[in-house]
């Protein structure tokens, strides 16, 4: 199987809206200039992201004297529905990676872009070099990242992972898509359905391995427990 494939501008246009409707674990958008309100079709699919739950993460060019839109007011409303927003001084870069594939491609997220330019992309789907990629983004946030116009530095909505730890809960209550769990510690987590494969019933206890992941959403933190395995009923 191919790890690294050259793409054209339809190509770049299947590819991005694949990433999008596949991701699961995370959505990761580079894009200096966005236009989100003209191309309906990315509009709804990255909102199908968020709904499925997939954590989603924005990083945009800061406006100066060559860009001149507010990349933190065009992208506000997934700010507010839980994506993280990050504005870069002098982004140029146009990335987008979900759980498994990462394309670096020269397109920015305007419709016109996919009718009138003509652009070119490199798919990545090599384990180690799409998480080399992910690591040049985060490097990108830690070393660049602005302030919001609340003068707060905005928070990433996932943390690292901790890796696998033993877990103990006990199922209290089920919605659509997650379970709310009550770990041994004391703290109320969340699991969501694709990962617990509905095996989990309201009212009994378990121990499982587990990624543990804080969400901020504003000064409110969720615990969510990822990457699930070895389920145990006690």
């Amino acid at each position: 199987m191919n790890e690294k494939r050259i793409l054209d501008t339809k190509e770049i246009v299947e590819e991005l809206f694949y990433i999008i409707n596949t991701s699961t674990k995370e959505l990761i958008i580079v894009s200096p200039y966005i236009q989100l309100t003209r191309w309906n079709e990315l509009y709804k699919a990255i909102d199908k992201a968020l709904e499925r739950g997939v954590p989603i993460t924005f990083i945009s060019r800061e406006r100066d004297r060559y860009y001149r839109k507010d990349s933190m007011k065009i992208l506000d409303e997934f700010r507010k529905k839980g994506c993280s927003v990050f504005i870069v001084p002098d982004l140029h870069a146009k990335i987008y990676c979900n759980d498994e594939r990462a394309l670096i491609t020269s397109m920015n997220l305007y419709r016109a872009s996919t009718e009138k330019s003509k652009e070119i992309g490199v798919l990545i789907t090599n384990e180690k070099n799409v998480k080399d990629t992910k690591e040049i983004i985060s490097q990108i946030i830690k070393q660049n990242v602005k302030k919001s116009i609340e003068g707060k530095r905005i928070v990433s909505k996932v943390k690292a992972p901790s890796g696998l730890q033993q877990t103990e809960f006990k199922v209290t209550t089920e919605k659509d898509k997650y379970y709310t769990v009550k770990l041994v510690n004391g703290y109320s987590a969340r699991i969501g359905k694709d990962e617990s494969k509905n095996q989990w019933k309201i009212g009994k206890s378990y121990t499982c391995k587990a990624v543990h992941q804080w969400a901020s959403f504003g000064s409110r933190k969720v615990l969510y427990l990822n990457d699930i395995g070895e389920i145990k009923e006690i």
